[in-house]
């Protein structure tokens, strides 16, 4: 993927990188509403196993 994937790509491969043994995540903002633009930011939530320690980032 490149720099012009769409939020939700970009989004997954954050996760997958990051966190690949998340439980599951969400993605907010704008772009979950489809309106985010090239300066939007990613507004997610990771859900992670009881053992690890909770993280958040923009």
């Amino acid at each position: 993927m490149n720099d012009q994937a769409t939020p939700v790509a970009r989004a997954l491969r954050l996760i997958t990188n990051r966190y690949p043994h998340a439980l599951g995540a969400v993605l907010g903002g704008s772009a979950a509403r489809g309106r985010a633009t090239p300066t939007s930011d990613l507004d997610v939530a990771v859900l992670l196993p009881d053992s690890d320690i909770s993280h958040g980032w923009a």
